[in-house]
């Protein structure tokens, strides 16, 4: 398995993140989609040693429906 950012984002989104989410906020998790979006080189799997020296390290980012987003924050 290749040791990607995004590879290890993932690992610790499953391993640590999730569970709590489910645990804490179970309908509001069930109904948000989450991942890596945008425009970076990790979400492209073009990351090398130029692209580390910024913005590098996990990475996990969550599409909350507007109207749980209005409740909760």
């Amino acid at each position: 398995m290749s040791n990607t950012i995004i590879d290890t984002s993932r690992e610790f989104f499953l391993d640590i993140v999730l569970p709590i989410l489910q645990d804490k906020f179970p309908k509001e998790t069930s109904s948000t989609a989450f991942g890596a979006f945008g425009l970076g080189s990790e979400v492209y799997g073009m990351d090398d040693n130029y692209s580390r020296d910024h913005h590098f390290g996990l990475r996990i980012n969550a599409l909350i429906p507007d109207d749980i987003f209005q409740k909760k924050s």
